[in-house]
């Protein structure tokens, strides 16, 4: 079918591209707490206010990270996405929390390369924290190709 002889050709010529973009972020929000259901499907959350022991939900699309083939116990050849976040807080002072840290590991193993992923990022916001305003920074790490970039959001603890 020359359809899907188009399709593949494009589709090529997209990861080829793909291959060329650096590992950034596409797209990123703060969310409803349990509200993901897919890619591009969630609850957008309209304030970056907070109370103690809330959870501070976060949505992330990536766009950049590189595939490694590899080759399954089955012997099939899949390719293999590892993205590693590190979320850390500050206080307006510069001041890092250290209650506050958390690393969450993303492996992915699909059969075709897959361009359309997103990361939820939760941390879970301890009672021991003052009110007052603080930074958010999440760092991401492509494991394959060791590229990485930083997103900062600041809320509120009321």
């Amino acid at each position: 079918n020359s359809n899907i002889s188009q399709f593949y050709n494009l589709r090529n010529n997209y990861l080829s591209e793909w291959e060329r973009i650096p590992f950034q972020p596409s797209f990123d929000t703060f969310i409803n707490e349990n509200s993901i259901q897919g890619y591009g499907i969630f609850t957008e959350r309209n304030s970056s206010i907070f109370n103690l022991n809330q959870r501070v939900s976060f949505y992330i699309e990536p766009i950049g990270f590189k595939h490694e083939s590899i080759i399954n116990a089955e012997d099939n050849k899949l390719y293999l996405i590892n993205i590693t976040a590190v979320i850390t807080m500050e206080d307006d002072k510069g001041n890092e929390v250290p209650a506050i840290e958390d690393i969450q590991d993303y492996i992915f193993k699909s059969h075709n390369k897959i361009t359309e992923l997103y990361l939820p990022l939760d941390l879970d916001l301890t009672s021991s924290l003052p009110s007052g305003n603080y930074v958010i920074t999440y760092t991401l790490t492509d494991n394959i190709s060791k590229e990485n970039f930083d997103i900062q959001k600041n809320i509120t603890i009321s």
